[in-house]
């Protein structure tokens, strides 16, 4: 009941992403976030699938109206609950005496952000594209997941045995058994720590930040 949209900027990985997009390399993110930074980092909604859904937007329950309001309205409406700060420091009865529900405007019903709860199923068509894309695809990223939760455990092994599968995440993933471990220089490639602090654009940005990695790795393999 505290779901708040909140104004996070999108992460040099989002850039990196939307870079590859931009370059014909990217078809389609797979996302189990709800914050639509995807989105706010210029990446087009058709190469997104929010699995778990997203705070971008909420949709009035009345499935007569199914009114949809966008973020900032939504803001809007979540502004209208006393301080939440205040309700967090008071006892449970107080807070449900101060909280205001939203509301849709076009017809009273209730507001609901467009994510995934628990207990509720995922819509069937992502789970067809999932499908669709995977058994097409000829190199999965996977990134910042430890593939405990469906359907993203199953992706690993839905792509053809010849395809390429890069794992970046902070810890090891116990059931997959990888070729090969860079543990050193992709990490760094995603860190915003070592992003240039010019006036570079967030494509020349990407674009320098890799060559530099490339020729980092191209010196250490001479050097052996």
């Amino acid at each position: 009941k505290y779901l708040k949209p909140n104004d996070f900027q999108p992460t040099f990985t989002h850039k990196f992403l939307g870079l590859l997009q931009q370059r014909g390399f990217l078809k389609r993110i797979y996302t189990q976030n709800v914050d639509g930074l995807e989105a706010k980092a210029g990446l087009p909604l058709s190469s997104i699938i929010e699995v778990h859904g997203t705070l971008r937007t909420s949709t009035c329950t009345n499935k007569d109206c199914l009114n949809q309001i966008e973020h900032k309205d939504a803001a809007d409406l979540l502004n209208s609950i006393s301080s939440l700060q205040d309700l967090q420091n008071e006892e449970n009865d107080q807070q449900e005496s101060k909280l205001i529900i939203p509301h849709c405007k076009s017809c009273g019903s209730l507001m609901k952000p467009d994510m995934i709860f628990f207990g509720e199923s995922l819509p069937q068509k992502c789970l067809r594209m999932i499908g669709e894309d995977l058994s097409n695809c000829d190199l999965l990223f996977i990134l910042g997941t430890s593939l405990k939760v469906y359907p993203f455990n199953t992706f690993p092994s839905l792509v053809s045995p010849q395809c390429p599968r890069v794992i970046i995440n902070r810890e090891e993933i116990p059931l997959l058994n990888m070729q090969n471990k860079e543990e050193d220089e992709i990490p760094s490639l995603f860190n915003d720590d070592e992003r240039n602090s010019t006036d570079d654009s967030d494509d020349e940005q990407s674009s320098k930040l890799i060559k530099k990695k490339v020729k980092n790795k191209k010196m250490k393999k001479k050097d052996k």
